[in-house]
């Protein structure tokens, strides 16, 4: 039993790092290198954890822990196992669980990176966080973000039908707030340039089509997942049908084309969303181990109304809001990243210094919002229940929860006690209408029936905002936007690679612009300091062409069926395909214009890669179906080739 344990002996070395401090990569990853030590860094990247399950008390380590923290060991292992009196009970349970929670991820994961940082590599991976598992104690000791903070990068998993367009619970519930967990773990602990991975479309299914994994990809970039590693590769398919999909399995997979045109849009993706700073207004504060010690409502639910109502958030642990982040005016400060809101979770249990920074921000001026409760208990030995409700009060008074002001002040601060499940509406009310607090991005006109999410950074002094309608049906949606920048707006298509100036008003840092936007459509809006001459694209839309070629489909062979697997085997879920070839003559007198290639309805999948004089001209996934192809036209017969898929029709525009 944990409460007969000796306390820990003299410190060991910080390469040993505690009695199980060389296990995890003694036998695995230093087996590696000695093998291969020419390629670490270069060939090997690093190592990858996978749905670990490692739990335990961590042997000696957790007195340590628990010393470090001034914390009496004998009260916390008797909370934990047994029952202590007055309100000591849920403060020294709640240290107990933090201080497991501090000496599990130091050890095994705090071990396995520093083994990694010295080899020249990385250490990355996932826990199992679907279906709210990111809190269960035998998991990750009750907190992911404890665990991962130690890791190279914070990091989730998206597989089966966990995610799928329209829908916001479709398999394992709650996900869809799991991209800003992994994402937030990467901010708060500051790890390189803000990189967060995600493992994706593991057995999804061979009928995974092109436009959902871009809704898929959209979604994670968006909340600030900005590394994908697709589950998708099996040298042995279609024959192993284990976890599908398989993007290559030579005539098995007739979409194989198009892989290319993902990779490239993902690969854009991540490399304008990565590095700088991130922008995001609200810091939503998070204990996992709160809810073992009291009642406790998770984040997901405020988390995604934040997202819906364009206020970008962060998951701020106790930890880093005590120890990293400072007060400056009516900001909080971490690192780089301000935010202008802080949430105070509802937790029955919260640690004292917590709930006094909290306080403390408010009275500098800082908006301070609770929802549902208001914490009644402390988390903090030798601080009662009746501390922090003195400190709530100071905070927000006594009120019933609700959307009007709690308490203001003289240096401008303002607190709110929201419904347990606010809407996006009411979190614009609050926020926008009576605190001021306006998202970098607004929707001013225009229904984004709580499916157009943004993503705001900032790179070499220049804003730039994600904008992604996940809106995945009917007609295309044109919204009137007030951005909060300096500079020119331009319109970066990451799908198609290319770049349009956007007609704008601007006052002050305040411009508005009209955009249209596609079902499934994404759009990066990139802020110049000075303005380029490039080709306008009004209200999102081209100008209508000057010029029209018809292509002359060219006849080609017949092209096989697809072989399908039966019995419980692999079933492929498109058509068999039917690439178009086409030619068309183009006179000279019109290079140095534009060309767009323009198709008619493309079935099953709205897709297609696109080839033209033998040359890779890109391609797209999702409407609109066009692609500027200027580069590669020439005087005279020009050949065209779009797979896999058929289009209805095709034809070259000249603007």
């Amino acid at each position: 039993m944990p409460a007969r344990r000796k306390p820990a002996r003299s410190p060991p070395s910080p390469r040993s790092n505690g009695p199980f401090g060389n296990c995890p990569w003694k036998t695995a990853y230093q087996a590696h290198y000695d093998r291969f030590p020419a390629d670490f860094g270069k060939t090997i990247a690093g190592f990858f954890y996978d749905e670990p399950e490692t739990r335990g008390d961590w042997g000696t380590e957790l007195n340590r822990v628990l010393a470090e923290r001034a914390v009496d060991w004998k009260r916390a292992y008797v909370a934990y196992k047994f029952q202590l009196s007055g309100d000591d009970q849920a403060a020294a349970r709640y240290q107990y669980l933090e201080a497991r929670a501090e000496a599990w991820g130091r050890t095994m994961y705090g071990g396995i990176s520093r083994w990694c940082r010295e080899h020249g590599v990385q250490s990355i991976g996932h826990m199992m966080e679907h279906a709210g598992m990111y809190l269960l104690p035998e998991f990750c000791a009750g907190d992911l973000m404890r665990l991962q903070k130690y890791a190279s990068m914070g990091g989730i998993d998206a597989v089966f039908s966990q995610f799928k367009p329209g829908q916001r619970a479709a398999y394992d519930a709650p996900c869809w707030q799991t991209p800003k967990l992994g994402s937030s773990v990467s901010h708060a602990y500051g790890k390189p340039d803000d990189v967060a991975m995600v493992e994706i479309f593991g057995a999804r299914g061979q009928d995974l089509t092109y436009p959902e994994m871009k809704w898929w990809a959209d979604h994670m970039q968006v909340s600030g997942i900005n590394f994908l590693i697709p589950h998708s590769f099996n040298p042995r398919a279609p024959k192993d049908t284990d976890c599908p999909p398989y993007f290559y399995m030579e005539q098995f997979e007739p979409r194989w084309p198009l892989y290319r045109v993902f990779a490239n849009y993902t690969s854009r993706l991540s490399l304008l969303l990565t590095g700088g700073r991130h922008v995001a207004p609200v810091a939503l504060l998070f204990s996992g181990n709160t809810a073992q010690v009291g009642k406790a409502v998770p984040p997901d639910q405020l988390s995604e109304s934040l997202q819906d109502a364009l206020y970008d958030c962060d998951w701020l642990p106790f930890e880093v809001f005590e120890q990293d982040t400072t007060i400056r005016g009516r900001d909080l400060q971490l690192r780089a990243e301000s935010c202008q809101v802080l949430v105070v979770p509802p937790v029955e249990v919260i640690p004292w210094p917590t709930l006094d920074k909290a306080k403390e921000f408010f009275e500098r001026g800082g908006t301070v919002l609770a929802y549902g409760f208001s914490p009644s208990r402390s988390g903090t030995l030798g601080r009662s229940a009746a501390g922090i409700a003195t400190l709530g009060r100071e905070i927000w008074g006594e009120p019933k929860p609700g959307l009007a002001v709690c308490r203001t002040n003289a240096a401008g601060g303002r607190s709110y006690l929201l419904p347990e499940k606010p809407t996006p509406e009411q979190l614009q009310q609050v926020l926008a209408g009576d605190a001021g607090v306006h998202p970098g991005l607004e929707i001013l006109e225009g229904r984004a029936d709580h499916w157009v999410h943004v993503l705001h950074r900032v790179r070499a002094g220049q804003d730039v905002f994600f904008i992604v309608n996940q809106n995945h049906l009917g007609q295309p949606r044109t919204f009137r936007l007030r951005v909060s920048a300096a500079g020119y707006p331009e319109l970066w298509d990451a799908m198609r690679n290319e770049i349009w100036a956007v007609p704008h008003r601007r006052q002050g840092r305040q411009v508005e612009l009209t955009m249209a936007f596609e079902p499934n459509e994404s759009a990066l809006l990139v802020f110049q300091p000075t303005r380029r001459e490039l080709p306008l694209r009004d209200a999102g839309v081209p100008p209508a062409p000057g010029k029209t070629y018809a292509l002359e489909r060219v006849p080609t062979p017949a092209t096989q069926p697809v072989a399908r697997l039966g019995g419980s085997g692999l079933t492929v879920g498109p058509e068999p395909a039917d690439p178009y070839a086409g030619r068309v003559e183009v006179v000279p007198s019109d290079l140095g214009r534009r060309f767009f290639l323009e198709l008619g309805a493309l079935a099953p999948e709205e897709a297609a890669r696109v080839t033209v004089n033998g040359q890779d001209a890109g391609g797209f996934i999702s409407r609109p179906l066009r692609l500027d192809v200027t580069r590669w036209i020439k005087a005279g017969e020009n050949s065209v080739r779009i797979e896999p898929f058929s289009p209805r029709e095709a034809r070259l525009c000249v603007y």
